[in-house]
């Protein structure tokens, strides 16, 4: 799923999140039946919003965003900064 919905970053939309399981093979596991009543019923609505004004509120506008230490990281930072701070603990 997070790799259709990786693809899809631009257009994504209640209806496109639908018909993903229709397009991919996700396994006999895969309850599109519950999958389906699950979005539609907003089950997780509250939980979603909440999460987003967490990441409103720290600046966060991409995944994966990395914090060392408090402080907002990019990817290419991130092994310096780790790094750094394992030196700082010697």
């Amino acid at each position: 799923m997070e790799d259709a919905l990786f693809k899809n970053q631009g257009t994504f939309s209640e209806e496109l999140f639908l018909k993903i399981p229709k397009t991919h093979n996700f396994g006999k596991e895969f309850n599109s039946e519950k999958f389906e009543k699950c979005v539609i019923g907003n089950e997780f609505k509250g939980l979603t919003r909440k999460d987003l004004s967490v990441a409103k509120n720290l600046k966060i506008n991409a995944t994966p965003t990395f914090f060392v230490n408090g402080a907002k990281t990019t990817s290419k930072e991130l092994l310096e900064k780790i790094s750094a701070e394992f030196k700082k603990l010697k």
